[in-house]
């Protein structure tokens, strides 16, 4: 099954500056391995996605079903962090949380 959102340039600078975080975490269980080897699936389509946009016409992104369910649970979870960091990236990246969570519901 496939998720499709729609994502400016905005939302993907931000959604490639997370996860170019995401490398740091720590995994220790096997769940949390699968978690970050997804996560890195994810983060290499996003880089890609990254060099590749240009123009400010929001571009649609696709991702496995799983992908999208991960990476969904990842940003809520980092949410809190991300908000001293920066208020723009927080916004953005609470709205990509929020579209796919409405693709997979």
């Amino acid at each position: 099954m496939k998720i499709s959102i729609k994502i400016s340039k905005d939302g993907l600078d931000s959604l490639n500056f997370v996860l170019q975080k995401s490398s740091l975490v720590r995994s220790i269980t096997r769940e949390e391995r699968t978690n970050k080897s997804i996560l890195e699936e994810v983060a290499r389509k996003v880089y890609l996605m990254h060099g590749n946009f240009t123009g400010n016409k929001p571009k649609k992104f696709n991702l496995k079903y799983h992908q999208a369910s991960v990476l969904e649970y990842w940003l809520r979870s980092i949410l809190p962090s991300v908000s001293m960091i920066n208020n723009d990236y927080y916004l953005q990246i609470h709205k990509i949380a929020n579209e796919l969570h409405q693709e997979l519901v």
